[in-house]
């Protein structure tokens, strides 16, 4: 199966399913193939400052003061600093909002970049247009060479817009009603509700290649993901 020119990929489940285990799996390997020039991650749980072990990670805290008066260059911190834990501390959801389009226009100057959205539905929630830059990037990242990890707990509160454009889709358990009803349309023979905690639902969009698996083992994502 041949790779995925670019990945858009979303990540559902409750709390303490295995989300974040799974998104670090994902950034890891995308950190050692290298496909891409740089990883950023809007991480504002710290779920992911385990990467901080490679030296070629920085972490940038950004609290309400600090974003209440910042004007940062993206596309200037992003050349100087390719792989970066972006980390929004107590930013109202606006505020989480205008960030990640922010970063998102310094990705599209930048380009050839993975962009990984943690709690998706504060960066483009449902009731809400997709800023002008994460639109860019969710429809035309391929042109651009952009990676797109996001993940969320309330798939139905995440823009429509975003997740039909994913081209790999992954759910671990819901259980609210709403955002059951929502996934199950996602993925096919598979009943959503009866996962087991840290199993999940990998789809392929493009080839149609589904796999059902565990945290236990995630390298079974490789082949649905990359092609290996």
């Amino acid at each position: 199966m041949p790779p995925i020119s670019n990945i858009i990929c979303c990540v559902f489940g409750k709390t303490g399913v295995g989300k974040s285990t799974l998104t670090n799996y994902a950034i890891n390997k995308e950190y050692q193939i290298k496909r891409r020039g740089g990883i950023v991650i809007l991480d504002h749980k710290e779920d992911h400052k385990n990467l901080l072990k490679y030296q070629d990670f920085v972490r940038l805290p950004i609290t309400d003061r600090i974003f209440n008066n910042y004007n940062l260059d993206w596309k200037g911190i992003l050349k100087e600093y390719p792989y970066i834990i972006v980390e929004p501390i107590k930013l109202s959801r606006d505020e989480y909002e205008k960030l990640a389009d922010d970063i998102a226009g310094g990705l599209i100057e930048v380009e050839n970049r993975v962009y990984v959205i943690e709690e998706a539905q504060l960066a483009f929630p449902v009731h809400g247009s997709i800023r002008r830059s994460l639109s860019v990037l969710v429809t035309t990242g391929r042109k651009i060479g952009i990676d797109l990890y996001f993940t969320s707990q309330r798939p139905a509160m995440c823009n429509s817009v975003a997740v039909s454009q994913s081209n790999i889709r992954i759910c671990f358990a819901v259980d609210d009603l709403v955002d059951l009803k929502r996934t199950s349309t996602y993925f096919s023979g598979v009943e959503l509700e009866k996962l087991k905690r840290f199993q999940f639902v990998c789809k392929n969009t493009m080839n149609h290649k589904q796999i059902v698996g565990s945290t236990s083992d995630l390298s079974v994502v490789d082949e649905v993901i990359w092609g290996k």
